[in-house]
């Protein structure tokens, strides 16, 4: 069996989490984190047996990288985001998923929760295990977006082709505002372009006119003086 590799952190003992509450001090006030992954088994206990099976894979997983006995508690939010990345990335995909690309995100809360939340910790690890190991039956490419936030209600996925043409038309579709803002912007360049254009051929045409002006009254003026100088040699 292959062992991950993880940081050099302290090991301490951690006690299980199954029925307890969780308080950290911060300065003079305690915040307290409930086990969100026994709270959503009370909620949707025709779920209860899939979550303790995602929880088990998530704990084994933790345990065959070494990382049962580290302490989180003794982390800067910022060691604990490298910590857990580090366990994530040893989640390995099936054969079938190669050509996929993956992209998980966790919201602030999530991070929190699960730094003081081991159960939910070993959850988020173990929906991974599990989702990561689905074999298909052909190569495809895929985009999975895995959102996590701070229960295992606020967790969102999804998943499609890359080259799949109605997800293009929905993406075209749910344009960002920024994308629409650039649009317009770039609309009323080309808008504006247009009008100096314009303007530039008008004044263009305007000072051609002018000159041709200038020209004839220039020939005229010429041959009036001719004309004055014919009539005075008779």
């Amino acid at each position: 069996m292959k062992i991950c590799q993880t940081p050099a952190y302290d090991r301490v003992t951690m006690s299980g989490t199954e029925n307890k509450t969780t308080e950290v001090k911060s300065g003079q006030t305690k915040k307290k984190y409930e086990n969100v992954v026994k709270n959503y088994k009370q909620k949707h206990p025709e779920s209860a047996s899939h979550v303790d099976t995602q929880l088990r894979a998530g704990r084994r997983h933790i345990q065959n990288c070494g990382a049962e006995n580290v302490s989180r508690s003794d982390m800067t939010m910022e060691e604990y985001k490298a910590f857990f990345k580090n366990l994530m990335d040893q989640i390995p995909f099936d054969s079938s998923q190669q050509n996929d690309t993956e992209i998980w995100s966790i919201t602030e809360e999530g991070w929190e929760q699960m730094k003081n939340d081991p159960d939910y910790e070993a959850w988020v690890l173990g929906y991974t295990v599990e989702n990561r190991s689905v074999h298909f039956p052909f190569l495809a490419s895929r985009m999975c977006i895995e959102k996590f936030g701070a229960s295992i209600e606020e967790h969102l996925g999804q998943g499609f082709p890359k080259d799949d043409p109605t997800a293009e038309k929905s993406e075209r579709k749910e344009e960002s505002w920024w994308y629409k803002r650039h649009k317009r912007m770039k609309q009323l360049i080309r808008e504006q372009n247009a009008i100096a254009l314009s303007k530039s051929r008008y004044l263009n045409e305007i000072q051609q006119q002018e000159r041709l002006e200038r020209e004839m009254q220039s020939r005229w003026c010429r041959q009036q003086s001719q004309g004055s100088v014919k009539q005075v040699d008779i």
